[in-house]
């Protein structure tokens, strides 16, 4: 299991990708009973549901079940019976992204008047996972909050993000939101040389790395 990860100081970049967004949405809301809270100590109305993974209502990170490492967890982890629901976006997943080994496979919902509070997700800054956005209602924004600049997030795109740098979001519309994010277990010389080019493109510098932790 061979990972890299681009290394950067850029907070994100867009990945430019052609999705049918319309339906992943719809099979996010048809889900919806289903989506468990993430993160309930630092947020409001935040909730995910495992589409990959070790089980749908095990959204956190391998270390908040027990496992030595991220390579440990994969043995475990699988489809769940919801991606039979979500037949467009685990179609899609499997066709058309450049991915052999999945991580984590999860749609997120922050509900109205919801937060995510201030945090980072690593102390290496790089770009990493993929948020592919659903939906994002008007009131709905996400702060780099070293600095607060807003992000930009355009319905129909998917980033990555470098979320080792302070974030928060907030949904204050009175809409659900949606995005879903997917997490790779491998890189695969597609998926590094479509990013290359697509940094070189950006004007984004930084470096393939390997590191340990798995998402």
């Amino acid at each position: 299991m061979m990972k890299e990860y681009f290394c950067t100081n850029d907070l994100y970049i867009n990945l430019e990708l052609d999705f049918p967004y319309t339906e992943m949405l719809k099979e996010a809301v048809l889900l919806k009973d289903k989506f468990v809270s993430h993160r309930a100590s630092n947020s409001k109305g935040w909730k995910s549901l495992a589409l990959y993974g070790l089980a749908e209502n095990k959204t956190g990170t391998w270390k908040d079940y027990g496992y030595k490492s991220g390579k440990d967890s994969q043995k475990d982890m699988h489809w769940t019976p919801a991606s039979n629901i979500a037949k467009n976006t685990k179609e899609y997943l499997l066709t058309n992204f450049p991915c052999n080994i999945f991580g984590r496979v999860r749609f997120m919902l922050l509900e109205p008047g919801g937060y995510i509070g201030t945090h980072s997700d690593g102390n290496t800054p790089m770009l990493e996972n993929t948020t592919f956005i659903l939906n994002n209602p008007d009131g709905c924004n996400w702060f780099w909050t070293d600095n607060m600049l807003e992000q930009p997030i355009d319905v129909g795109n998917a980033y990555m993000f470098n979320i080792s740098f302070n974030h928060r979001l907030e949904n204050n519309s009175n809409e659900d939101r949606y995005h879903l994010i997917v997490s790779r277990h491998d890189t695969t010389k597609k998926f590094k040389n479509y990013l290359s080019k697509l940094t070189q493109k950006n004007n984004i510098k930084g470096n393939f790395i390997f590191y340990n932790d798995l998402p």
